[in-house]
């Protein structure tokens, strides 16, 4: 039996001018999983074609169906076409949508029923869909090759702007639906948000295997991706770290990292220090970075805290833009909040920097610069040695 939720929405169906007009549509069931027919979903997408931006189905069994005889616009339905394809076919064509997330959704009968057409619909949809989400949804009954071609074609996508695949360990298919995605990202100029979390379902992260093509796709050029968030074997950590030397769109990384037993605390350390040194010379663009299931030294995770700051206080367009003015420098300091280090960093890449506040008007400006001096001097005594190797 549907859920009494699904009853009332199919009630809704008989009003259309209503579902003309509706813009969101999330169905939560409640309590104890239900069925729900993909074929009903499809003729809600059907008629909502003008104004619907989201749809998220969350905490139900898809099922297949047949679609049943019913006048919708004056149109009649199929009876022989197989649900899953109706609502395949409604995502491809739908003229509206933006966000569409499945939460929690089992297919009832895996073993005859893929959700895989609904994937490669949404990803065939070259007209407004931005956002994507499966968590802890399951996508069994179908091949290796079409969880490839499906996901592959989410990777093509050139509307598509968030992707997030959290959870989903029962996928049934690990690193062979996320190798294909990857590959095709290096191109991929739409994509601004990726979060591939737990997607291994025997080790809840991605295995080596993947470690070229996540690499591959940070050191594109091509890649508009502004935002990851990921989790990772120990293995794929340090090819990922080095990426960052020629990535240029990068802003946020969150990483988990997959604990290992007997997982050795000085290889960590090591790992750390060269994102260290990374962002000391090479990434200008990171702002954010969190790293989970790793401890490395306080200190470390202080330096590389001090650069991303340089980072989102302006360091890339200061150092690389020839057009940058000294109020553009003295802005960027006064916006510091008087941290001596970062105005140390600065008045060290552009020395001008003293004489231009020792003559401006700014005099909280030229105080700061002052002081930083003499601070520096004991900071940079008291600090550890990876912190004053790091500054020379």
């Amino acid at each position: 039996m549907e859920d009494r939720v699904v009853h009332h929405m199919l009630q809704l169906l008989r009003d259309i001018n209503t579902l003309e007009n509706l813009q969101h549509l999330h169905l939560v069931i409640r309590g104890q999983r239900s069925r729900l027919k993909a074929s009903t979903l499809a003729r809600v997408l059907g008629v909502a074609q003008k104004n619907l931006k989201s749809l998220e189905v969350t905490h139900v069994y898809i099922t297949s169906g047949r679609t049943m005889n019913a006048h919708i616009n004056n149109n009649t339905a199929n009876n022989n076409i197989d649900g899953i394809s109706e609502w395949a076919e409604s995502m491809k064509s739908h003229r509206s949508l933006e966000t569409v997330a499945l939460v929690d959704c089992h297919p009832y009968n895996p073993d005859q029923v893929s959700l895989l057409p609904v994937i490669r619909g949404v990803a065939d949809n070259q007209s407004t869909l931005k956002s994507l989400t499966f968590d802890s949804t399951v996508l069994r009954g179908a091949t290796e090759y079409d969880a490839a071609e499906a996901f592959g074609a989410l990777g093509r996508s050139a509307t598509l702007k968030t992707l997030k695949i959290r959870n989903c360990t029962t996928f049934g298919f690990g690193d062979k639906i996320v190798l294909p995605l990857l590959q095709q990202l290096p191109s991929n100029k739409a994509l601004k948000e990726l979060s591939l979390l737990d997607v291994n379902p025997k080790a809840g992260r991605l295995a080596s295997g993947t470690s070229k093509a996540l690499g591959d796709m940070l050191m594109s050029s091509n890649t508009a991706l502004e935002s990851l968030m990921v989790s990772l074997a120990p293995e794929v950590l340090a090819p990922a770290i080095e990426a960052l030397r020629v990535n240029a769109s990068l802003k946020r990384l969150d990483i988990l990292l997959a604990q290992q037993p007997q997982q050795q605390s000085s290889l960590h350390a090591a790992m750390i220090q060269n994102l260290c040194q990374v962002l000391r010379d090479d990434n200008l663009i990171l702002e954010q970075c969190r790293l989970s299931g790793i401890a490395p030294p306080s200190s470390l995770v202080d330096t590389i805290e001090y650069f991303l700051t340089l980072n989102r206080l302006g360091r890339h367009y200061l150092l690389t833009n020839h057009g940058v003015t000294p109020e553009d420098w003295i802005n960027t300091i006064g916006s510091s909040h008087g941290r001596t280090d970062v105005v140390l960093y600065f008045m060290l890449k552009n020395p001008t920097l003293v004489n231009q506040a020792v003559y401006s008007n700014t005099g909280s400006i030229s105080t700061t610069m002052g002081v930083a001096f003499d601070k520096e001097r004991n900071l940079s005594t008291q600090q550890p040695p990876e912190y004053r190797a790091l500054m020379t």
